[in-house]
């Protein structure tokens, strides 16, 4: 973890914002693909461990706590998804496979001010993600550009435990999935 903090703090300058309202958003959002560097990562299907993942990282930019839906439970568990842009300019909306609800309530996690959360994306467990991160036959290099979306929208629960509502967009990250 301690190797792939000084990757975090430079991707924190390049993280996607929203503006509500005319008024900066509370979070920002990045995708970090660990062992990036200079150049496109790579997102391999085969190794571990551990399995294969990178990140995408919430950041609270205010001077207060922000209140998120843990992704356990149905209000954050749809809250992140990705859209994936493969080099014939083809874009694919990825999100997590439907999920019945044994338990459910609506939870959440503070990120403390000017700190931040890391969501750890197992893009090739297939029962969360689907064929989401597969690319079809065609593309020689595996070369896509990905943009993680965090939207929650509000409701009752969401204004009961002041928690966060909105959409942000990352920057595009270029990536190889191999």
């Amino acid at each position: 973890m301690s190797r792939m903090l000084p990757l975090v703090f430079a991707f924190m300058l390049l993280v996607g914002r929203a503006a509500v309202g005319g008024e900066e958003a509370e979070l920002t959002l990045s995708i970090v693909i660990p062992g990036r560097g200079d150049n496109p990562g790579t997102l391999r299907w085969a190794g571990g461990p551990p399995a294969p993942h990178f990140h995408v990282i919430l950041r609270n930019i205010t001077t207060k706590p922000v209140r998120i839906f843990e992704e356990w439970n149905s209000w954050g568990y749809g809250s992140l998804r990705f859209e994936m842009t493969d080099e014939h300019g083809q874009t694919t909306t990825i999100r997590k496979r439907p999920h019945a609800w044994t338990m459910n309530y609506p939870s959440f996690t503070t990120i403390a001010a000017q700190e931040f959360a890391i969501i750890d994306v197992f893009f090739a467990d297939r029962s969360v993600w689907g064929d989401g991160f597969w690319l079809t036959p065609g593309h020689p290099t595996g070369r896509v550009t990905l943009k993680a979306i965090y939207a929650v929208e509000e409701d009752k629960f969401s204004r009961e435990q002041s928690v966060w509502t909105g959409k942000i967009i990352s920057p595009p990250v270029e990536c190889f999935i191999k």
